[in-house]
């Protein structure tokens, strides 16, 4: 079936300074149900995956824009633009409540985690007798290895960033525009 999403924002638009100075700032929540995905099968069968519902998805975050021209005369103008967004995604469900490995990646879907989670070995450093590297046996952190298939596979981090962003300049000189 189709994927549907709820969708909540706020947000506040103003500006200064006749137009000099503005400002955008958003918060926004999103529940993606339904989600498509192809979920992986035994290649026994003849194929790898099948398309299907697999569940829910919320994404909650703000998004700041900031424009402003510092700048301005008869031929010439300045004007800078600086944004930042901020987004979290957390899976809500999955089918039987069961993680789902993302096929040729390093990624698992889990329940309560990011999209993009990592499903990895834990790396604990060098052992400093003979230069090994060193993982983790399990997620207590109580035993470290140099064997990496003795070490488990854990949930670790997200490959999303925390914010992202950008800012750019223009110049205008009499119709002519340098960015």
């Amino acid at each position: 079936s189709w994927e549907s999403t709820n969708q909540a924002d706020v947000g506040l638009d103003a500006s200064f300074f006749k137009d000099r100075l503005s400002l955008n700032f958003d918060v926004y929540r999103r529940v993606s149900n339904r989600l498509l995905f192809n979920n992986p099968l035994s290649a026994t069968t003849g194929f790898i995956s099948f398309i299907d519902n697999v569940g829910k998805v919320e994404n909650k975050g703000f998004e700041l824009t900031l424009n402003g021209t510092p700048v301005r005369t008869k031929d010439f103008s300045w004007d800078l633009s600086f944004n930042i967004t901020h987004n979290v995604n957390k899976i809500l469900t999955l089918p039987n409540h069961n993680d789902i490995p993302v096929p040729g990646t390093a990624f698992r879907l889990s329940e309560g985690y990011d999209i993009q989670t990592y499903y990895v070995r834990e790396w604990a450093g060098v052992d400093p007798a003979n230069g090994d590297p060193l993982w983790w046996v399990d997620g207590t952190h109580t035993q470290k290895t140099n064997n990496y298939n003795s070490a488990q596979r854990q949930l670790l981090g997200s490959a999303d960033p925390k914010y992202y962003g950008g800012l750019t300049s223009t110049l205008t000189y009499k119709g002519v525009e340098v960015a």
